[in-house]
């Protein structure tokens, strides 16, 4: 995967729209950046901002979901404000087995954190891959190596080494390219 833009590419319509809406469920709280979102909206979809700000949370995402070509830093806090809100139990279960600390899925990033043991990565694929559906790992793992984190730095190993545990050439993951 080569980007953001491409991740997006790859998600279902379902799971664009529950993105989007869990990004905007992230900025409620915060006036200036509801207000931007708002605006990028009314923007986007060429009507007024008056008429987005009526509109529900459910329909200002699904708006937002079908615009074509959105920033890779909206991209990347979309799926973020996903999979926090989303599946959370699946991440962390992640980070508890790659013996990461978080509070509810999050990852305190003001903290300098060095790159995961492998051992503990290969661990924490192993688990999630055995107790969530593929996809949603998949999913899930290819967010965290887009964000090029130094934790995880040994990820892709980690993935290449639970693959050929299950009987999978190097280059896949359930089934499916890494």
């Amino acid at each position: 995967m080569s980007g953001w833009s491409a991740f997006w590419a790859h998600m279902t319509p379902d799971e664009r729209h529950r993105a989007a809406e869990a990004y905007l469920e992230d900025v409620e709280g915060h006036p200036a950046s509801k207000e931007a979102a708002i605006q990028y909206i009314a923007v986007e979809c060429k009507t007024r901002t008056q008429v987005v700000r009526r509109l529900g949370l459910s329909k200002r995402a699904a708006r937002l979901a079908r615009v074509r070509g959105l920033p890779a830093p909206y991209l990347h806090n979309f799926v973020v404000s996903f999979h926090c809100r989303r599946r959370a139990p699946m991440l962390a279960r992640f980070l508890d087995v790659a013996g990461i600390g978080h509070v509810e899925g999050f990852v305190d990033v003001a903290k300098p954190t060095e790159p995961a043991v492998l051992e503990h990565l290969v661990a924490a694929v192993a688990a999630i891959a055995a107790e969530f559906p593929a996809a949603e790992v998949t999913r899930y793992l290819d967010a965290l190596e887009l964000q090029a984190e130094r934790p995880w730095a040994h990820l892709a190993e980690a993935r290449r080494v639970v693959g050929e545990g299950r009987g999978r050439g190097p280059d896949t993951h359930d089934g499916a390219p890494m």
